[in-house]
């Protein structure tokens, strides 16, 4: 794990770009990371692509995974991550902090608008994660323009699976489209990844 990961989930507080010590919010815990990287680390995709920052704790294990693939690449998509008092940049900031800032490109907007983006752009990617608005429209649509994006063989990981409203759409995907379960984390379930036939 990533050394400022792993202080970071210890010590259960952040640093933000201005000095202040706060505590850490909405984050993967230690298992979900490991997961994260393990699931990362054996796809060895080129790019993949985050929908929500917060304080950045999941694109760090992401980053980390895919530090031994040349040229890889991080989308990260979250329209609130330098709003005040909210996340305050610190995602980002810690994205530079270790030495993973040149190459991630940072998409302020909504994430239908930037998944449209990409999509008209020609973007492929090989992994997403979805952690955005955790409703089920919300969390289709995530899926549904990811989908768009996926190479096949492509992984797609939902986190927080064991909410009702995104386990709908993790059994929608399962059951109505051209994917298989890869992996879902025990024994929660609550992080679930999808592979694309």
């Amino acid at each position: 794990m990533n050394a400022l990961l792993a202080e970071i989930l210890r010590t259960g507080t952040v640093h933000a770009p201005d000095g202040r010590t706060l505590p850490l919010q909405s984050h993967v815990l230690a298992d979900e990371a490991e997961f994260l990287s393990r699931v990362v680390r054996e796809a060895r995709p080129t790019t993949t692509l985050e929908v929500g920052l917060a304080m950045g704790c999941s694109a760090l294990a992401i980053c980390d995974a895919t530090s031994g693939v040349p040229e890889a690449r991080h989308i990260v998509i979250d329209p609130r991550q330098n709003a005040q008092p909210l996340w305050g940049g610190i995602g980002l900031h810690h994205l530079e902090q270790a030495g993973f800032a040149p190459r991630v490109r940072f998409m302020e907007m909504p994430s239908h608008r930037a998944l449209a983006r990409l999509e008209d752009e020609g973007q492929r990617i090989q992994f997403a994660f979805i952690d955005g608005f955790h409703t089920f429209d919300y969390a289709l649509v995530d899926f549904f323009l990811i989908d768009r994006l996926l190479d096949v063989g492509g992984l797609v990981a939902f986190d927080d699976a064991d909410w009702p409203s995104v386990r709908r759409a993790v059994r929608y995907v399962a059951t109505n489209r051209a994917y298989t379960v890869h992996a879902a984390m025990p024994p929660r379930r609550d992080l679930w990844s999808l592979k694309r036939r």
